[in-house]
């Protein structure tokens, strides 16, 4: 991250930071002025989760949000909705969710690591 970039931030049980102090638009004209690229992929990624309480399926769903962003390579992430419910006492959250990439260079990846493999 560019040094000059005041990111207030709270850490997450999976190692992640979430931003607090800007939106992702914010953050965006932040990044390009101190002349990093924040990159946006297209492809929604979406998780649903169960168990008997909400934060459990929170945290489940979260995690295999994370680990689709990091097969992607990805470095970011903007969480776009959750939603929840319950029947019968089993609880059901649903993230949507966009990997965002912060690098200095305007190519996402190198040329020798080609970009990552997307599964679907």
């Amino acid at each position: 991250m560019p040094d000059c970039l005041r990111l207030e931030a709270e850490a997450d049980s999976n190692g992640w930071h979430s931003v607090t102090n800007l939106n992702p638009r914010e953050l965006d004209s932040s990044i390009n002025r101190a002349g990093w690229i924040f990159f946006y992929l297209a492809e929604e990624i979406k998780s649903t989760a169960f168990a008997f309480d909400k934060e459990t399926a929170l945290c489940r769903a979260l995690k295999r949000i994370i680990d689709r962003v990091k097969t992607q390579n990805c470095n970011g992430l903007h969480i776009k909705q959750v939603t929840s419910g319950s029947f019968l006492r089993v609880t059901c959250v649903s993230i949507s969710a966009h990997s965002r990439h912060i690098q200095e260079g305007p190519s996402l990846w190198s040329e020798a690591s080609g970009p990552p493999e997307f599964v679907a």
